[in-house]
């Protein structure tokens, strides 16, 4: 079972991957990806920072799934590295996991 850390360290990996796929983005003068990737690593980085202040239960099923899904963002962005055609894929990657991330937030706020 993952923990709300580990679900920290794999976001911040996922986040560095992110950063780098921005960075290929802008290299190639693609404006439209490297704002659609700020947005994203915004978001991302929002959630991951409200994660980490609530108290979460670290056997929650949806942690797992986040975390896993957070390391789904970090694969789909290193393979985008060589393709920025597959950046879609990476933006729906990304769309996912702050979906399972703001409904643990949710449930969370719940008391």
């Amino acid at each position: 079972m993952a923990s709300t850390n580990d679900c920290i360290s794999s976001g911040e990996v996922a986040l560095n991957a992110l950063y780098g796929l921005q960075t290929a983005a802008m290299t190639s003068g693609n404006l439209a990806a490297q704002k659609a990737l700020n947005d994203d690593i915004g978001n991302l980085t929002y959630n991951l920072t409200q994660l980490r202040g609530q108290q979460i239960a670290d056997n929650d099923t949806k942690i797992n799934a986040l975390n896993t899904q957070l390391g789904q963002v970090t694969t789909s962005a290193q393979d985008a590295l060589n393709n920025l055609n597959q950046l879609t894929t990476v933006l729906q990657d990304v769309v996912t996991a702050t979906r399972i991330l703001d409904g643990i937030l949710q449930a969370a706020a719940i008391p």
